[in-house]
């Protein structure tokens, strides 16, 4: 969570993944997981999803990635940064 805050300010580009051109939510979640240690590929908001592992909304802390969709598919991805 702390690493995906060196980002905020960061420009909005669809599917951007570099933060000197911009950023997309995946290229957020990917660049902090990396810039935290945890080496993930680039994927989709949908690819992000698969590789996680679902808990209960009651159950979640600070730092889970949150996916966003319509029928079972993630188009966004956020990380969850507390106080609901």
């Amino acid at each position: 969570m702390d690493k995906a805050a060196n980002y905020l300010g960061t420009k909005y580009t669809y599917g951007g993944k570099d933060a000197s051109t911009g950023l997309d939510c995946s290229g957020l979640v990917y660049k902090a997981l990396n810039d935290a240690g945890v080496n993930v590929p680039i994927l989709t908001a949908e690819g992000y999803k698969q590789m996680a592992k679902s808990i209960s909304s009651a159950n979640i802390k600070p730092g889970d990635l949150v996916f966003f969709g319509a029928n079972g598919v993630a188009d966004h991805v956020g990380i969850y940064m507390g106080n609901g």
